[in-house]
């Protein structure tokens, strides 16, 4: 299918001419396409490109209506499925540049998030994502003192058991869920292609995690009483070491891999 049936022209028009319920159909419509179509118009795709991001940050807002949530999902499904065809027509440089766009969005959400609600959404990133090189200090440098405590947090979830996690309040839903392998409202769309998991699993590195526990040793002690500070500590400066780490990180990961086999399609060919 050649996606040349709406003139960027005629588009803009008649989102000028009609309300917003209107809007929001056409662009439904038109994400719907884009999953399957073999050839794009480009400066159209380029004019759309704000109501899609728009549409991802209202939906990421607890007063996001549906509509921006059935649109948000079919552009990053979009996105996902068609990523060649889309990539081939806007070109790399273009389609990274969206990419930090969703990136900006994320780390507003891990920001502004204290309960990791904020998973899916990453795991949507990665999986949009086209190279192993995902930038940890592109993360760093825009995420504030909660976003780096809610990154530690998601660390901590994968590298302790919930026995032995001392934040276990605050991630007590991941344990009780799939939530850290689902993808944004848990698209059917999506699933684990290995370049994807290799990009999650570079990401996620023990210098990483290290630099966010000594920046942040001061702010931990403020979350956890006397005893439990004390233990934590002890954990962190004599018991665990990259080796430890390593070896949950492989455990976590493997686990993901069969959840990823047992329910949603698996990329051999990736």
């Amino acid at each position: 299918m050649k996606l040349y049936e709406t003139d960027k022209e005629i588009f803009s028009e008649f989102l000028r001419k009609n309300n917003k319920d209107y809007h929001d159909l056409i662009l439904y419509n038109f994400a719907t396409d884009l999953k399957y179509s073999e050839e794009i118009q480009k400066d159209l795709f380029q004019y759309i490109k704000p109501f899609y991001l728009r549409n991802i940050i209202e939906m990421q807002s607890k007063n996001g209506n549906k509509n921006s949530k059935l649109i948000g999902n079919e552009f990053n499904d979009a996105l996902f499925i068609n990523k060649n065809a889309i990539i081939k027509v806007i070109g790399i440089e273009c389609y990274n540049k969206l990419l930090h766009e969703f990136l900006k969005i994320l780390i507003k959400k891990i920001n502004n998030n204290k309960n990791l609600e904020w998973v899916s959404l990453f795991n949507t990133f990665i999986a949009l994502n086209n190279t192993i090189e995902l930038n940890r200090e592109s993360f760093w440098n825009y995420l504030n003192i909660e976003g780096k405590y809610s990154m530690f947090l998601f660390f901590s979830v994968f590298l302790f058991s919930e026995k032995e996690n001392l934040f276990y309040k605050e991630t007590k839903m991941c344990y009780e869920s799939t939530l850290f392998y689902e993808f944004q409202s848990n698209s059917s769309c999506f699933y684990w292609r290995e370049v994807n998991m290799k990009i999650f699993n570079n990401f996620l590195e023990y210098t990483f995690f290290k630099k966010l526990y000594i920046e942040l040793e001061s702010y931990i002690d403020l979350r956890l009483n006397k005893v439990d500070m004390e233990l934590f500590f002890f954990t962190m400066n004599e018991d665990f070491n990259i080796q430890k780490f390593n070896f949950r990180k492989k455990k976590f990961l493997g686990d993901m891999m069969n959840i990823n086999r047992s329910n949603f399609w698996f990329d051999y060919m990736s």
